[in-house]
């Protein structure tokens, strides 16, 4: 719960453009962190093949009542 209520103070922070020494901390060290995520995302998008989806049309049996014969 506490950590939950930092979480929510330095969202604020960061929105209202105040600054405390905890935060700027957070902010240094996240903007020094190895952008691995973004990497792996990258790398999965190019490796996989894109797959075009073709649209059936499926007779859904006048499901919501649009007998259109």
């Amino acid at each position: 719960m506490v950590f939950n209520a930092f979480k929510n103070l330095a969202c604020t922070a960061l929105g209202a453009g105040y600054s405390f020494p905890l935060l700027d901390a957070m902010k240094s060290a996240a903007a020094s962190a190895p952008k691995a995520g973004a990497t792996a995302a990258v790398a999965e998008k190019e490796a996989e093949p894109v797959k075009e989806e073709s649209e059936e049309e499926v007779d859904m049996g006048g499901m919501f009542g649009d007998d259109d014969y």
